[in-house]
């Protein structure tokens, strides 16, 4: 069984290139449906062209502003140049966590242990929701780690594996597809699977 997300916003948000040392702003209304505690995206690039996108999960104070938290992800990624049926498939990924809100020095690092391990040490990360992703595959159409529960700023990762990962894009609007899908809790590298849902 299929199991889809859908969260509908239109939001225009501009994006710090962690690749590029001065300011690249991209306005991008969109509808990205993801998982339905989660909205906000920062996207960046062309999305059917083979150029990177940028994703991040943000935080809403209200219908007209978006606000960042330490902690939040952000990972980009491109498609590959030939679809599916009429699916464009993920063939690379980067990940980042965010270590500040101030907007005059974003700062994004990669999310590796000891980066995530350095963000939890940090005095003023406080994760709201928690949530982040943790790590993935990067082949086409791979697992996907992505975190999508409250996590204590000392606990357990918790999170789900989406297996056979696709977005669709139907007239401008893009649809994650998710086919398979695991519970998980990790510790210490190391991933007990709680229960999958087809």
């Amino acid at each position: 069984m299929t199991v889809k997300y859908s969260v509908v916003f239109l939001l225009a948000l501009s994006c710090y290139d962690v690749n590029s040392a001065s300011q690249d702003p991209v306005v991008y209304w969109g509808d990205f449906r993801y998982h339905m505690n989660y909205v906000g995206a920062i996207y960046h690039g062309q999305t059917v062209t083979g150029e990177r996108v940028y994703i991040s999960r943000t935080i809403v104070a209200d219908e007209q502003s978006v606000s960042f938290m330490p902690g939040s992800f952000i990972f980009g990624y491109q498609y590959q140049p030939a679809t599916l049926n009429g699916n464009h498939y993920i063939n690379y990924a980067e990940l980042y966590f965010l270590l500040t809100n101030d907007y005059d020095k974003l700062e994004w690092r990669p999310a590796t242990a000891e980066n995530f391990t350095e963000l939890l040490n940090q005095d003023d990360f406080e994760p709201v929701q928690g949530g982040w992703i943790y790590e993935l595959d990067t082949k086409a159409n791979a697992s996907l780690y992505i975190g999508a529960a409250d996590v204590p700023k000392y606990g357990d990762f918790i999170g789900k594996i989406f297996h056979n990962y696709h977005e669709e894009d139907r007239n401008g609007v893009l649809h994650l597809d998710i086919q398979e899908e695991e519970i998980v809790i990790a510790k210490d590298d190391v991933y007990q699977v709680l229960g999958v849902r087809k």
